[in-house]
């Protein structure tokens, strides 16, 4: 049998899991030195048959904190994993961890749709927004959060490397201004859009440019 409980689970093997349970020494939170329990592990890997086991037939806590007070949901990078643990399992995205870090804080991974998604969940989609209405967004991948789905996805297949960029392009103060007074004023969305499209082409166009200038020697990968 796999070394332990944990190791199967980021495995994804259901079976030894099942056996280590069954066993009667360990639970769907048993935790390891670390905190981190077989929900984390799945979680983290992305084994959905796994987390419907541990969390919907042995009751396994969604919300279990690590050591680091990392939930599940904390260590997970896919999309389809994230949604379980929120939409079917009721997974909280804003417990903080230790860092003072909700899931959103804390992702590093480089899919934009899950950071669309936990931006989603916040309601306010990466920006903030005052009394007053008035609006302040700090990134490209924040802007892109505020479309609708439609049009989120039009960017996608207009620019398939919009995702290279995700959240690094950061907005100065005149183009925070030009963004209120785009969303404030008549055909918001539509110009939106333009607005981004021109942003994403301005950046590609340098992330290109940058990728060109370096050495042959450092992006090559044998």
């Amino acid at each position: 049998m796999v070394a332990n409980i944990w190791v199967a689970a980021s495995d994804g093997d259901t079976s030894t899991v099942k056996k280590y349970i069954e066993s009667g020494e360990y639970s769907a939170t048993s935790k390891d030195p670390n905190g981190y329990t077989p929900i984390h592990a799945a979680a983290a890997y992305g084994h959905i048959e796994l987390l419907e086991y541990l969390i919907g037939e042995k009751k396994g806590d969604v919300n279990v904190l690590d050591s680091d007070g990392d939930t599940p949901l904390h260590h997970c990078d896919e999309l389809e994993p994230v949604k379980v643990l929120v939409e079917k399992f009721g997974a909280d995205w804003k417990i903080k961890n230790q860092d003072g870090e909700t899931a959103l804080d804390a992702y590093d991974g480089e899919d934009i749709k899950v950071t669309e998604y936990l931006q989603g969940l916040a309601g306010v989609v990466g920006s903030q927004k005052s009394n007053e209405g008035s609006i302040n967004i700090g990134s490209l991948g924040a802007l892109i959060g505020e479309l609708s789905d439609e049009e989120r996805e039009k960017i996608r297949l207009t620019f398939e490397n919009v995702g290279d960029l995700n959240g690094d392009v950061e907005f100065d103060e005149t183009q925070q201004k030009m963004i209120e007074e785009i969303a404030n004023g008549e055909n918001g969305e539509e110009r939106m859009k333009e607005f981004i499209q021109q942003v994403v082409r301005d950046n590609l166009g340098k992330l290109k440019q940058s990728t060109d200038d370096e050495p042959s020697n450092k992006r090559r990968r044998d």
